[in-house]
């Protein structure tokens, strides 16, 4: 009955730890998207630090790095007439810091070029792969190849 106790006492640990994990942390950076009410409809988090595979962007003067989709995920919602802000957790609520984040990046500002609703569908792994063989392109056109050398002696 112990064992069962304790067993049931780590699991409680556990998952509670693993539910707060996923809960945003006072200090932390969201572009929140809110309904015509204003009620809470959907959001992303935005990093203050570089992180692979998240690219840096300028909301009101200051630097923040998003992943692509977020920045198709702005557009999106604006269109869809949900007011975009870019908020910070003070732990006790939300202090808006930035409008309209959807006008000051978009994809064209970050180097892609496509339509932030085929981005969304699309997902991640797309827009990821594109620039991953651009990048292979690019490092293979500096490569310029010799002209063929007589043979020599030896390789008759």
């Amino acid at each position: 009955m112990r064992k069962y106790l304790a067993a049931l006492l780590l699991l409680a640990l556990a998952s509670d730890r693993a539910w707060s994990q996923s809960l945003p942390n006072p200090g932390d950076f969201f572009l929140i998207a809110r309904l015509p009410d204003g009620k809470f409809h959907a959001s992303h988090k935005v990093l203050s630090e570089a992180h692979a595979d998240f690219r840096e962007v300028r909301y009101c003067g200051r630097s923040f790095w998003v992943r692509p989709l977020t920045v198709a995920w702005t557009q999106v919602e604006a269109q869809n007439n949900r007011e975009v802000t870019l908020e910070f957790n003070e732990g006790r609520g939300w202090l808006p810091i930035c409008a309209n984040p959807e006008k000051q990046v978009t994809l064209a500002d970050i180097g892609i070029i496509g339509d932030p609703f085929d981005i969304l569908r699309l997902g991640e792994t797309t827009v990821q792969s594109e620039n991953r063989f651009s990048a292979i392109r690019r490092s293979f056109s500096d490569i310029t190849i010799a002209p063929p050398q007589r043979p020599t002696y030896h390789s008759r």
